[in-house]
């Protein structure tokens, strides 16, 4: 395979493992890479290469490594989902606390009203304005 954008990230990162290079990188660092370790352009043809084409073993070897980030963002979703419902269930138990506390307030308000009333009251009934 004279290509060397052909190769599946997997193979690229298996050729760069096998050179003692580091495979974490996006696919045109990785060729890159590669490139400079072998100056001489030989890796592409390699027999070692030989079969890298997106068969199915590729195939699967690629959602391999794609399945840890497809769990990991699962996780996040799942998170954020319940992070957003206890933040939901916060705001309704806010939202009755502050009713709760308006209603004693209004109470409040009532009861020093009607003090006032009957003070007032008790105040005429002795002769007192």
């Amino acid at each position: 395979m004279s290509d060397p954008n052909k190769f599946t990230i997997t193979a690229l990162k298996e050729l760069l493992i096998a050179h003692g290079l580091s495979g974490a990188d996006t696919k045109t660092e990785l060729i890159a890479r590669l490139i400079e370790a072998d100056p001489s352009g030989t890796w592409p043809n390699s027999e070692q290469n030989e079969g890298n084409d997106d068969t199915e073993s590729t195939r699967q070897a690629d959602a391999r490594d794609t399945q840890p980030t497809t769990s990991r963002q699962q996780r996040e979703a799942d998170l954020c989902r319940r992070e957003k419902e206890l933040a939901e269930r916060e705001l309704v138990i806010v939202r009755l606390k502050l009713e709760a506390t308006r209603k004693m307030l209004q109470i409040e308000r009532v009861t020093e009203d009607n003090r006032h009333a009957t003070t007032t009251i008790d105040m005429q009934r002795r002769g007192v304005d």
